[in-house]
């Protein structure tokens, strides 16, 4: 029949709408009435100049003359605003209708909300039960303690239940690390013996040289196919989101031997990558036994843990950031350089660091796609497990590769952390806070 029994609205929009000649009657009892606010973004170029306006704004004597040229009222009750009827009759501020309507408890919302939106869509009239003391009406009460003190359930049991996986971690994991890497430094004899002789042998360090390389050079080439696929689930809708992540996941759940076997195929001589090869002028190429064939199958084993750790973080990213920058007079690759990248970089670290340090413990792809000249350090330490039986020596090589691998990381955080304070001041005009 054309009429609404609640509507929630700004009131100057249903002044607007009367004015332009809709029938409206605003009823006032019991009316959830909120205020809108002003706040200054943290790291804002102009900050002395928002706090200014935001003094300024407060007074009452501006909002006063605020009201009369639109059609909102003013926040500081003691304005005096001089209005016509139509403008009157949708002031909020009035006196009779602050005694009829609700008004917003700010400061217990923001202690509560997300409690009581956990426990209940919402309250029309009170506060959730339990979570406020007992005593006046929702109109006067009292803004509720912020809980503390006490650990909540919830967190109690996530607490207890990371013990198993503690548990399966330290047995399976961190035990036989430690078992290694302690015969490593007792075997034969007590001492450094072992780490000297493997950072004397020049086979060793160049095997050591190349796993690495060969770690930096794929996760290089995972970002540079990763990042784009992983931006492009952020654009489109579920159903191609679906059908792209079908085709990220179905190699992922593919066993790895397959995967093996199927670029052993694909890269020996007369495969089809070399056919591929020699229709573009590449006679007689084999990447079997290369270096190359090995990135490329160690990329594509990998781009999955890529993919699926930056869109994690992309899909976090609110793109209306996008589209703010470009009103403000940013074209759109400025605005994705200077808003959506950088926010980005903690993903984008994140997953790096998952693929370099997958990459560093390849032993399969490696040993039947490469060659012996194109050895990784997995392999040589399965050489001294398997062939020598020398567990000592394993151990050393294994704790030269973790050592070797925590201290480029703490480079490249020392290196990345100015870098990304210099784009985070960019992105906020210059004042970082």
């Amino acid at each position: 029949d054309g009429s609404a029994d609640m509507w929630l609205a700004w009131s100057g929009r249903g002044y607007e709408a009367e004015k332009n000649g809709a029938s409206i009657t605003p009823v006032w009892e019991d009316n959830l009435l909120a205020w809108a606010s002003l706040s200054i973004v943290k790291g804002s170029k102009n900050l002395e100049q928002a706090q200014s306006f935001i003094e300024f704004a407060a007074q009452a004597e501006p909002q006063a003359r605020f009201a009369e040229l639109q059609p909102y009222a003013p926040a500081d009750l003691s304005a005096k605003p001089e209005l016509d009827e139509l403008q009157e009759k949708w002031n909020v501020a009035k006196e009779d209708v602050q005694s009829q309507s609700i008004v917003t408890n700010v400061q217990w919302w923001a202690y509560n909300g997300g409690d009581a939106a956990a426990v209940c869509p919402a309250w029309p009239t009170s506060e959730p039960p339990g979570s406020a003391p007992p005593g006046p009406s929702p109109r006067a009460s009292t803004p509720a303690p912020h809980p503390g003190g006490t650990m909540r359930p919830s967190r109690l049991f996530s607490s207890v239940a990371v013990v198993p996986a503690l548990v399966i971690i330290l047995i399976f994991f961190l035990l036989p690390i430690g078992v290694i890497i302690a015969r490593s430094f007792t075997d034969p004899e007590p001492g450094l013996g072992q780490y000297a002789a493997a950072l004397a042998d020049p086979t060793t360090l160049r095997v050591l040289g190349r796993t690495f390389v060969t770690a930096i050079i794929t996760v290089v080439v995972c970002i540079g196919l990763g990042y784009p696929f992983a931006y492009l689930l952020t654009l489109v809708g579920p159903t191609a989101r679906t059908l792209l992540m079908v085709l990220v996941l179905v190699p992922f759940w593919t066993s790895l031997m397959a995967r093996t076997f199927a670029w052993i195929s694909l890269l020996q001589r007369d495969g089809p990558v070399s056919a591929v090869l020699g229709f573009f002028g590449a006679e007689n190429v084999t990447l079997r036994g290369t270096l190359t064939g090995v990135v490329l199958a160690i990329v594509q084993i990998l781009l999955p843990y890529m993919i699926l750790t930056l869109y994690t973080a992309l899909a976090s990213i609110d793109r209306r950031q996008l589209a703010a920058a470009q009103s403000l007079g940013a074209n759109r690759y400025k605005a994705f350089w200077q808003v959506y990248l950088p926010q980005s970089l903690p993903g984008l670290f994140a997953a790096s660091s998952l693929v370099f340090i997958l990459a560093l413990g390849f032993y399969i792809t490696p040993q039947l796609i490469g060659s012996p000249k194109e050895a990784m350090i997995a392999q040589v330490i399965g050489q001294r497990v398997e062939k020598i039986v020398d567990f000592a020596g394993a151990g050393a090589l294994s704790g030269i590769l973790l050592l070797a691998t925590l201290g480029l990381f703490c480079v490249v955080i020392l290196a990345v952390a100015p870098l990304r304070r210099g784009i985070s001041q960019m992105v906020n005009g210059g004042e970082t806070r």
